[in-house]
C-alpha cells in the first residue's frame, strides 16, 4: 500500500497544474527556437545557391579567358587582335575601301515658293 501511495504522490506531482504549465512553456520555447533555426537554415541554403551560381560564372569566365589566352599565344591570333583593336596594317599592305552606292545621300529638298512670292517676282520683272 505504501508503494501505491508513493506512486499516487508522484502522479499528483507530475500531473499538477504547475508542472503542466512549466512543460507547456518549455514546449513553446522549443517551438520558437526550432522556428528560428528553420529560418536560418533557409537563409543559409539561399546563400549557398548564390555562391554556387557565382562559382559557376567564375568557372565559365575562367574558361573563356583561357581560350582567349590560347588564341593570343599563336602568332596569327595576336596579329589578328592587334589589327582588330588598333586598325593597323603591315608595311606594304594597302587598304581598299568599298562604298555602297545603293545608299545615296539624299539631296536637300527644293524650296517651293508660294503663289504670292511667284506673283511678286513676276511683278518685279516688269519694273
Amino acid at each position: 500500500m505504501l508503494e501505491f501511495q508513493e506512486k499516487q504522490k508522484t502522479r499528483k506531482l507530475i500531473y499538477s497544474n504547475w508542472s503542466l504549465m512549466i512543460l507547456s512553456i518549455a514546449a513553446v520555447l522549443m517551438f520558437f527556437s526550432l522556428a528560428k533555426i528553420y529560418v536560418k537554415s533557409r537563409e543559409a541554403k539561399a546563400k549557398n545557391e548564390e555562391i554556387i551560381n557565382i562559382l559557376e560564372t567564375a568557372k565559365e569566365r575562367g574558361l573563356s579567358i583561357k581560350e582567349g589566352i590560347e588564341r593570343l599565344e599563336g602568332e596569327f591570333g595576336a596579329e589578328k587582335e592587334i589589327r582588330d583593336r588598333f586598325d593597323v596594317a603591315k608595311p606594304g599592305e594597302k587598304a581598299i575601301v568599298i562604298i555602297n552606292r545603293s545608299e545615296e545621300t539624299p539631296s536637300p529638298p527644293e524650296k517651293k515658293e508660294s503663289f504670292i512670292l511667284k506673283l511678286w517676282h513676276v511683278i518685279n520683272i516688269f519694273d
